[in-house]
């Protein structure tokens, strides 16, 4: 049985260079390997071409637009995990979950667009199970050109106060090394 290993946490938390080091150790254990990326930037990539958006700060500036972003990001996100259970392979790690896209819903929403995101979330996420969820702890932040600083301190909290808790492992602010290592030894039944 395919198992579902999810990785969640504020931007700039180590989320994908641990799922890099972990899918290279399960490759290296003969284990058949599908990752999820982080489908946020593909979606942007579209909204970009349809909408002449440059920066998520500029998204955010089209309230309307940012109301379907964060829906079609979850439906993607959703329906990767979905068609990636379907597969003969061992794990699906996924960079992201659907519970990262409510935590950003909540940050650059407008109140009622939220709350209706909110609906659609809800009825949503029954087909979306995780075997696995992990928190990544915060890290320092490391700008790129897709990033924002914008809402990083609501990010963090909204993160360690509803996000965090639903997670089955946390990994502690250490070195990719000691994570992969505490990955590995907590979800030894897991990847075994």
């Amino acid at each position: 049985m395919v198992k579902i290993i999810a990785f969640t946490g504020p931007a700039s938390s180590g989320k994908t260079t641990i799922i890099d080091a972990m899918i290279a150790d399960l490759e290296d254990k003969d284990k058949k390997v599908i990752r999820i990326s982080n489908v946020t930037r593909d979606v942007f990539t579209l909204y970009s071409t349809r909408y002449g958006v440059t920066s998520l700060d500029d998204l955010r500036d089209k309230p309307a637009v940012v109301f379907q972003f964060q829906k079609d990001c979850i439906a993607r996100q959703i329906a990767m995990e979905m068609s990636a259970k379907l597969e003969d392979v061992d794990f699906v790690i996924s960079d992201r979950s659907v519970f990262d896209y409510m935590v950003y819903a909540s940050i650059f929403m407008r109140f009622d667009d939220y709350v209706e995101y909110i609906k659609v979330y809800e009825q949503q996420l029954h087909v979306s199970r995780y075997d696995e969820l992990v928190y990544t702890e915060p890290l320092t932040y490391v700008a790129d050109n897709f990033r924002t600083t914008e809402g990083r301190e609501a990010e963090i909290c909204i993160y360690e106060k509803s996000i965090k808790p639903l997670a089955t492992l946390v990994l502690p602010n250490t070195s990719v090394e000691n994570r992969l290592n505490y990955v590995e030894g907590k979800l030894e039944s897991v990847v075994s």
